[in-house]
C-alpha cells in the first residue's frame, strides 16, 4: 500500500496533468474559434457577391443565356483536406464525388485541391488530375495559378460547364458535402422577388436617368433604393472639383447649396423610377425647408446621402434628405420637387 508521501505525489501529478490538459483545451478552442470566424466572415462576402450577381442577372439575362458554342467537356473542381482524422469530413466529400462521377457520363477534366482528393482520384479513376495545394489560410498568390488555368480553359470554349465539389460549413460539428455549378452562372429564379427592390447603379446608369452632366452631376453611385420610398447614394469629393477653385482658395470647402443640390439629384433619381419613361422626365426644385449645415465637407470626404419620400401627390413630391461623412451629419433639408417633361 502506498504511503502518504506517494499518495501526495500522485495527487500533485494528476493536478499538474489536469492543468496542462485544460491549457491545451483552451488553445484548441481558441484555434477553432478563429477558424470558425474566418469561415463565417467569408460567408457574408459570398452572400453579398451572390446578391450582386442576382441583380446583374435580372437586368442582363441575355448575357447569361448566351448560346455561344462551347465544348462538351465538364470541368470538376474537387476540394478536400490534406489530412484525415477529422471525422466523416473526407469520406463524405469523396462519397459525393464518387456518386457524381458514376452519374456523369460526359467527358471530364478534374482539378483537385488537397492531398486526400488527389490520392482518391489517382487511385479510382484513369483521369490525371491537375493538383493544387494551398495552405489552411490560402493567399491570392496560392490560388492565382489555379484560377488562371480554369478561366483560360473555360474562356477558350473547351468546357461547357464547371462544377465544384466541396464541404459546406454548417457548424464546427457539421459540414455537409455539396456540389455546385459555377459556370454557366445559374441564379435561382426565386431570388427575383427578394432582390427586385434592391438596386446598384453606377455613374453610367445614373446618367441615363438624370439630365445633369459634369461638372454638375453630383451623384457618383446609388447604393440601394426602394422606388417611391427611400434611397442611399454617395458622392466622392475630389480636390479637383471645379468649385474648389473659388470656394475658397487655399481653404477648399464644398458649398452647402451643392450638398442640397446633390440631395435633390438623389431624390430625383428615386422618384423618376416611379413614372413611365423616366428618361423623358425632369424634376424641378419648388421649395426648400428646414435646411441645416452642421459640418464642413472637405476634399477627400465621401458623402453618404439618405433620402426618404414624405409625400407624393399629383406629381409634386416632398422629400427629406440627410448627408453624412463618416457617420456624422453634415447637412439635412426637406425639399419639394415637381415632375415635368424634358425637352427633346
Amino acid at each position: 500500500m502506498p504511503n502518504l508521501r506517494e499518495l501526495r505525489s500522485r495527487i500533485k501529478s494528476v493536478e499538474s496533468t489536469s492543468r496542462v490538459t485544460n491549457a491545451l483545451q483552451m488553445i484548441a478552442a481558441a484555434k477553432m474559434k478563429k477558424a470558425q470566424d474566418k469561415v463565417l466572415d467569408g460567408r457574408s462576402y459570398g452572400e453579398k457577391l451572390n446578391s450582386i450577381l442576382s441583380n446583374f442577372y435580372l437586368s442582363n439575362r441575355e448575357i447569361f443565356n448566351s448560346e455561344d458554342a462551347k465544348g462538351d467537356k465538364n470541368l470538376i473542381i474537387l476540394v478536400t483536406p490534406d489530412r484525415g482524422l477529422c471525422g466523416a469530413l473526407v469520406s463524405n466529400i469523396l462519397k459525393s464525388a464518387s456518386n457524381y462521377f458514376e452519374n456523369d457520363n460526359s467527358d471530364k477534366e478534374i482539378v483537385v485541391i488537397g492531398k486526400k482528393g488527389n490520392s482518391y482520384i489517382s487511385r479510382t479513376t484513369d483521369n490525371e488530375p491537375a493538383f493544387y495545394q494551398v495552405s489552411d489560410m490560402p493567399t491570392f498568390d496560392e490560388v492565382s495559378d489555379m484560377t488562371k488555368f480554369i478561366i483560360e480553359k473555360y474562356s477558350s470554349g473547351e468546357f461547357s460547364e464547371i462544377n465544384i465539389i466541396y464541404s459546406e460549413f454548417i457548424s464546427t460539428a457539421v459540414q455537409k458535402a455539396k456540389i455546385k455549378k459555377l459556370m454557366p452562372i445559374q441564379i435561382d429564379e426565386d431570388l427575383e422577388e427578394k432582390v427586385s427592390s434592391e438596386f446598384l447603379f453606377d455613374i453610367n446608369a445614373i446618367s441615363k436617368i438624370l439630365p445633369h452632366r459634369y461638372p454638375f452631376l453630383l451623384i457618383d453611385r446609388i447604393l440601394d433604393m426602394k422606388p417611391g420610398e427611400s434611397l442611399s447614394a454617395i458622392k466622392n469629393v475630389s480636390v479637383s472639383e471645379p468649385f474648389f477653385q473659388g470656394h475658397f482658395p487655399n481653404q477648399p470647402v464644398m458649398p452647402g447649396v451643392l450638398i442640397i443640390e446633390a440631395m435633390a439629384q438623389a431624390g430625383s433619381f428615386m422618384l423618376l423610377h416611379t413614372v413611365p419613361d423616366p428618361e423623358k422626365k425632369l424634376m424641378y426644385f419648388t421649395g426648400i425647408e428646414k435646411s441645416k449645415f452642421r459640418r464642413q465637407v472637405l476634399p477627400g470626404d465621401q458623402i453618404l446621402f439618405k433620402i426618404d419620400l414624405l409625400k407624393l401627390r399629383l406629381g409634386t413630391c416632398k422629400l427629406h434628405g440627410i448627408a453624412y461623412v463618416d457617420d456624422n451629419v453634415v447637412a439635412e433639408a426637406t425639399f419639394i420637387t415637381t415632375i415635368g417633361d424634358r425637352k427633346e
